[in-house]
């Protein structure tokens, strides 16, 4: 009779860990493929680019891209931007909908001025500019990200320091 006891008992938590440790395992994989999403701001060596890269494992697919300025709203950067007497590094048109590989990125408007009132006319144009970015991952668990832009400040110049 103690013994059908025990036996009962130790298939119970048996089965209580295996349930736990199914738990703890279906969390970690989800965790260990989250997209973490990154807007950056480059401005250095006079190059000005807005990207959206993935720092995460896993894929991130964008369900909705906002680029706002006081009322102005728009589905991309480049509408924003000021008629420039130069070509577009690069700059994308269609984001909604793209799937961003880890690693990887999407470059919003990139440009290498030619000079120094190009430069200023298009980082006034990206200053308080609000990125808004909406997105899933592969399990379809929802995320949202957003930046202010025009955080310039240290890296517009080269520190001068050369590593010896």
């Amino acid at each position: 009779m103690i013994v059908e006891i025990c036996s009962v008992v130790i298939a119970a938590c048996a089965l209580f860990v295996s349930v736990f440790t199914a738990y703890i395992q279906k969390k970690h994989d989800r965790i260990s493929i989250m997209p973490i999403c990154f807007i950056v701001e480059k401005c250095h060596e006079g190059n000005l680019a807005v990207l959206i890269r993935n720092l995460g494992l896993g894929a991130m697919t964008i369900d909705k891209a906002l680029m706002t300025r006081g009322e102005e709203v728009h589905g991309n950067l480049i509408e924003m931007m000021p008629k420039v007497k130069q070509k577009w590094e690069g700059f994308s048109l269609e984001i909604e909908g793209r799937t961003i590989l880890p690693t990887q990125e999407i470059v919003l408007i990139a440009i290498n001025p030619k000079s120094e009132s190009i430069r200023q006319a298009v980082k006034d144009a990206l200053t308080g500019v609000e990125v808004s970015i909406s997105f899933h991952d592969v399990y379809g668990k929802e995320y949202h990200k957003e930046k202010r832009l025009g955080g310039w400040g240290i890296l517009e110049k080269d520190f001068g320091y050369v590593a010896k």
